[in-house]
């Protein structure tokens, strides 16, 4: 699919509840495992985390608190599930490093770390005309990364769904296996989502940031389409 023809929405019900949202669609992209530059880069961020902060502060920071209360706001009651940058912060204090995917992976990991933002990706190829994030229902069909079986989703969170109505990300934290990002992947839909208390230059800041990062180290790419919703966030180009 082109990145031209992919749909990207949000529905109202979840735009009500304060959250912000930031499409990027990026065609052309050289997936690989590392780059000794950005590995550096990387690393020396972990560090400057793990010795100069501590992991309480950093949870009790309203960007990083928002999301759990946004999780409140659509009573998830599964605890085991953690936001995304809160449960990215934990392993990092736990482990004092975090595990190298792919160089895709590791910079919007860059950039959800730096910017304290919940950040994913997913294959466009493998997206089935759209992706919405809009409440979920119980209809959706979602099957988690690393597995081939469905799994159960509760009524009323919120999730983004693809056109087949498979649900390719839980919240902002559980993907799916479809749309995984491999080294293989070439056009890929990043996804940068706050909640109510996200200041409103945030998702644009860490927007560029992460394709300055994807055209010095995966690029140059071809192309790109980006989306910011609610509308006040910004404007389609």
């Amino acid at each position: 699919m082109d990145i031209d023809s992919l749909e990207l929405g949000l529905e109202p019900e979840i735009a009500d509840a304060g959250v912000q949202l930031g499409y990027v669609a990026i065609a052309g992209l050289d997936n690989h495992i590392h780059d000794e530059r950005f590995t550096d880069t990387y690393k020396n961020l972990q560090q400057t985390i793990v010795y100069g902060e501590s992991l309480e502060t950093l949870l009790a920071d309203p960007q990083i608190l928002g999301y759990r209360k946004l999780h409140e706001t659509f009573d998830v009651k599964d605890t085991a599930i953690i936001p995304s940058p809160e449960s990215m912060f934990r392993v990092l204090f736990a482990r004092k490093t975090l595990r190298s995917i792919s160089l895709i992976v590791d910079i919007y990991s860059y950039v959800s770390l730096k910017f304290r933002i919940s950040a994913g990706a997913h294959d466009i190829e493998k997206i089935s005309y759209s992706m919405k994030l809009g409440a979920t229902r119980h209809d959706d069909r979602f099957v988690p990364l690393g597995s081939n079986r469905p799994q159960p989703v509760p009524v009323g969170e919120y999730a983004y769904r693809d056109g087949d109505g498979e649900i390719l990300c839980r919240l902002e934290c559980k993907q799916s296996d479809k749309t995984k990002i491999e080294l293989g992947s070439r056009d890929v839909l990043f996804i940068l989502q706050g909640h109510p208390t996200t200041p409103v230059h945030v998702i644009p800041g860490a927007i560029e940031e992460l394709k300055s990062l994807l055209n010095t180290y995966c690029g140059p790419y071809s192309k790109e389409r980006m989306l910011l919703l609610p509308d006040a966030l910004g404007h389609a180009s």
